[in-house]
């Protein structure tokens, strides 16, 4: 068995092809190559070498990484040196869903800037074998944060219980990429590993490449009999700004990383949290310390604004289950971090009641909102609604909004689902066009035979979407009720003074 060494770490510009300049002082982009990709393209330039990357000037060029013929070619598992750089700006304020399932390569944002949608939490779903992004900025829409990715996969070959994989190391680079919130509001985020840079993973997939086996959580390799595997994180000048709430489920969130390490080492260096991470379990450095033991964590220069954790579990660096091999501080991090208590209350909290908001200890409060976690949600092409574009989401939230409690009555612990259900179903909704989530769609509680539902138009938003995923059904039973529901109140400044949540049970 070969052994494996998977290495995640920021590399210096001459070796990534960011920033690069040729030996004879020209920028890359200006020598002609045979296409790297081995298909047609309908970039701004470029072959994909690092020496000529493919040039995406518009959305419209960025959207070729996710068509058929360029993730086949990414599927292979040989492509993990194709070089992509922007020329400009890309704007995907427009776009429902990820981009792309799989992206490898190297990505060279060279100053510019991704501007993302409400209704895109992932650029990629995705990263495969050696992935590169760098000189990136990322700016959110107004109420849902935009990653670039939410899991690795490793394309591997597959002998009884081992994996085999044939290459000597395995490098993804963060360097110089930044997030960055366009609304002083609270963007909701996963409860469970979520972290902005380095992500968790998931179990298998049935997902091939060239006919090998994709794994597609690098902690999952460490236990399936690869031999002497051991892999290096490194971030390298990554910034995030912006309100954050989230870390309600057990795994928690964090800015940084999402932990489960499994033995890695960890370096993090002059990166930068500006603003309020505030939840039940949240921290700066890592998500969940689970399976950490034996990882070596460093971190030189990494400074947060404020973490607010809610529960005894969470510190600066870690949100829940700090390991016993770090009984102490991580040095080099600095940043406030203030453990608090609920001071709204949300009663009862049981499907099919009244929600009833109290927040009697709150003082100061300009500004309230409701957060509703809504169940798997699937997007249609158009209002036949014939076809699925096999982009499903089961993070979205609803957000509905007040200057004081008054403001948000009779809400309930509903079921949920979309205005063309409920006109099939011969449910009839009182529909008010003042009425409005913050993302901009009308709503309306409604109670039919003793079962109370949330009704969303989205049609009325030129959007397409269903609460199943194979089309209309022939009765509600199959709908879900909403997840949990998150009440945060901000004083003028835009601080956080009042915090509750309920799981709906």
């Amino acid at each position: 068995m070969k052994r494996i060494t998977i290495v995640l770490l920021a590399m210096m510009a001459v070796l990534t092809g960011c920033d690069l300049v040729m030996s004879d002082g020209t920028l890359f982009g200006t020598i002609e190559e045979e296409n790297a990709a081995g298909i047609a393209n309908g970039f701004a330039g470029g072959n994909g070498t690092a020496e000529n990357p493919y040039l995406i000037s518009s959305a419209e060029q960025f959207r070729i990484i996710g068509t058929e013929d360029f993730q086949n070619e990414l599927l292979k598992g040989e492509n993990d040196d194709l070089y992509f750089r922007l020329t400009s700006d890309i704007d995907l304020s427009n776009q429902e869903g990820y981009v792309a399932e799989v992206f490898s390569g190297t990505l060279d944002g060279d100053g510019h800037t991704i501007y993302g949608s409400n209704d895109m939490p992932y650029i990629f779903y995705y990263y495969l074998e050696d992935t590169t992004f760098c000189n990136l900025n990322i700016e959110f829409a107004d109420s849902n944060i935009s990653r670039l990715f939410v899991y690795p996969l490793l394309c591997v070959e597959k002998d009884g219980n081992n994996y085999i994989y044939d290459k000597a190391e395995l490098n993804l680079v963060m360097d110089n990429v930044d997030f960055v919130a366009s609304s002083n509001g609270f963007y909701p985020v996963d409860d469970s590993n979520f972290a902005f840079y380095v992500p968790n993973g998931v179990a298998n997939l049935d997902l091939y490449c060239d006919g090998a086996y994709i794994l597609s959580y690098l902690g999952k390799v460490s236990t399936a009999n690869v031999d002497n595997l051991s892999y290096k994180i490194e971030l390298s000048d990554c910034d995030v700004s912006g309100n954050f709430i989230g870390g309600f489920g057990g795994s928690g969130a964090a800015v940084f990383t999402s932990g489960q390490f499994g033995g890695a080492e960890v370096n993090m260096a002059d990166c930068s949290f500006d603003g309020s991470f505030v939840g039940l379990n949240v921290s700066l450095l890592i998500a969940n310390g689970s399976g950490c033991d034996g990882s070596e964590v460093t971190a030189d220069n990494v400074t947060g604004s404020t973490i607010y954790p809610y529960s005894d579990n969470s510190s600066l660096y870690f949100a829940v289950s700090t390991p016993s091999s770090f009984s102490g501080m991580i040095p080099g991090v600095t940043g406030t971090f203030e453990k608090r208590e609920f001071n709204i209350t949300l009663e009862p909290g049981t499907k099919n009641s009244e929600l009833n908001i109290a927040a009697d200890g709150v003082t100061n409060a300009d500004r309230y909102e409701v957060k509703l976690y809504l169940p798997s949600m699937y997007w249609y092409t158009d209002g036949t609604y014939s076809t699925y574009t096999g982009i499903p989401t089961n993070s979205n939230t609803f957000t509905i909004a007040g200057t004081s409690l008054d403001d948000i009555e009779n809400l309930y612990a509903a079921k949920v689902i979309s205005k063309a259900e409920a006109d099939r179903a011969g449910i009839t909704a009182e529909w008010d066009s003042s009425r409005r989530s913050e993302e901009g769609l009308m709503y309306s509680f409604v109670e039919n035979d003793g079962q109370w539902y949330l009704v969303i138009d989205y049609e009325e938003a030129g959007l397409y979407r269903l609460y199943t995923k194979d089309g209309f059904q022939s009765d509600l039973d199959y709908s879900g009720y909403m997840k949990k529901v998150v009440v945060i109140a901000t004083d003028s400044s835009g601080s956080a003074v009042g915090v509750g949540y309920a799981s709906i049970v």
